[in-house]
């Protein structure tokens, strides 16, 4: 069954593993390499807590194609189709 992913709640998700995101400044069309340090460090924990919370584990090809919040969103219903 194709799981819908709430927009508050993923930003919910993210900014209470980040402590320095202000979660009002995020928007579906935020990129994600802008409201994240991006490092191998917090791109392994974003994928942790994605598989943790969803089920979905994000794969190597498909994430670096995922830019903003919405994409990831999409992502996460795609994979959970």
């Amino acid at each position: 069954m194709k799981r819908v992913v709430d927009t508050e709640g993923l930003i919910r998700l993210i900014t209470s593993e980040f402590d320095d995101i202000d979660p009002k400044c995020i928007t579906p069309e935020s990129l994600l390499k802008e409201v994240i340090e991006w490092n191998s460090i917090n791109s392994l924990v974003l994928s942790v807590v994605i598989e943790s919370e969803y089920g979905v584990l994000l794969e190597k090809e498909d994430y670096n194609q995922i830019q903003t919040i919405s994409q990831l969103m999409n992502y996460i219903e795609k994979k959970t189709d």
